[in-house]
């Protein structure tokens, strides 16, 4: 499931965790929990800065990075290697 979340999460940045829940089949808490989890396994990394600055960023409107809206998260190289390889990160 853990890596089912990861492949969910390569199809785009911008989801709610009710989304990926409803998805996967599991509670947002469950979301939570997996996602804290793939963090500690290095499969992924919160984005808390902006390369680019607002200004020309195409998600805008939509940012996550400000305080009280839901965490942005990125694949790291783990976590890269882990779907290109299949290997399912461990549960």
């Amino acid at each position: 499931m853990l890596t089912e979340l990861l492949r969910q999460l390569t199809k785009d940045a911008l989801q709610k965790p009710a989304d990926l829940a409803d998805y996967l089949g599991v509670t947002p808490t469950l979301v939570a929990q997996m996602t804290e989890q793939l963090v500690r396994q290095g499969y992924l990394a919160e984005v808390t800065t902006c390369h680019a600055g607002c200004t020309h960023c195409p998600l805008q409107t939509s940012c996550t990075l400000e305080r009280g809206k839901p965490k942005l998260w990125q694949l790291t190289e783990k976590g890269k290697r882990a779907l290109q390889s299949r290997a399912a990160p461990a549960s």
